[in-house]
Order: structure tokens, then sequence, then C-alpha cells
């Protein structure tokens, strides 16, 4: 099977209420459609942080959006992490399709601290959905300030939709 047709059969596997940003190939074919609307991205709020030269953990990257932005703004290494083994399978295929560099993808739940490091940035870009809606985010921010030596991004999105977003209803959350 090639990059293309495994990565399109993870997108499918994974579904299309897990993807947040919008999914490329590297000929700038969309692939899959994210669920997170573009003003909640704020690409151009990220891209007047410096990047060059240096090292960016990106903590709940998913399909690895902001991790390869990083790298496009002169990152010298990129890490993303996500909680689901097939993202990061996706993530690691969108990599060797894109021919990127120094740009990594793992697996691993944020809440634990054991959070690689140090960086130069650490990204918690519209880190709320439904797999860590339950968890405590002040430890996941308490990781992400360990770990980064100048710089936090950390975005929420404007708002969440329960049902969409949240998988689920208020009482269950």
């Amino acid at each position: 099977m090639d990059l293309r047709a495994e990565l399109e059969k993870i997108l499918h596997d994974v579904g299309p209420e897990n993807i947040w940003r919008s999914v490329y190939d590297n000929e700038n074919v969309l692939l899959a459609d994210g669920i997170a609307e573009m003003s909640d991205a704020r690409p151009q709020d990220i891209s007047t942080v410096d990047f060059q030269g240096k090292t960016v953990l990106d903590l709940g990257c998913n399909f690895g959006f902001y991790s390869f932005l990083a790298k496009r703004l002169g990152a010298r290494k990129v890490v993303g992490l996500d909680i689901d083994d097939q993202v990061i399978k996706g993530c690691q295929l969108l990599k060797a399709m894109h021919a990127v560099q120094d740009v990594y993808f793992y697996t691993a739940d944020l809440v634990n601290p054991n959070l690689p490091g140090p960086f130069d940035i650490g990204m918690l870009i519209n880190y709320i959905g439904r797999n860590q809606v339950r968890k405590p985010i002040t430890k996941v921010l308490d990781g992400v300030e360990r770990v980064s030596l100048s710089t936090m991004i950390i975005s929420l999105a404007y708002s969440y939709n329960i049902a969409k977003h949240l998988d689920g209803h208020a009482e269950n959350l």
C-alpha cells in the first residue's frame, strides 16, 4: 500500500470527528476536512513567534498541523505528541509524504508527568477535546510549563459544542 492510500485509510478509520485541522497531501490535495474552524487555528498568531533555530514540543498535535507549521517557520527540531496511536501513525506518513526532516511524532498521554524536554517552545493549541475534557488540565499546563525554556503557546477554541467536540452530554463531563 502506498503512503497516500495508507494515510487515507487511517483518516477514514480515525473518523472525521477526530480530525481537528484539514489534512493535505504533498501535492496540496485535501485528504480530510478538519472539524475546527480556521478562525480557531490562528496560524497568523503563531507566525509572529520566532521559531528560527528553536526546539518545539507540540502537545496534543493531532495530525501535525502546527508541528509542520513550526518547522516551516524555521524550527530546528519539532516533537509532536498525541494520545491516539493511529493519529501518530498518520503524522509519520505525512512527514514521509512531505519529506520533512527533524519533525518527530510519538504517542503520549499528556497528563503523564514524564514529558520529554526541555524545549525552547511548548505549544498546547486548542487542546481540549473529547479525550482530554475529563483529565486535569492543570497537570497538562504544569507539564508544558516544565518543558518550555522560553515560550509557551497555549490556546483554546472560542467555543466547544458538547455533542460535536466533547462527545457527550454536559452531565457526563
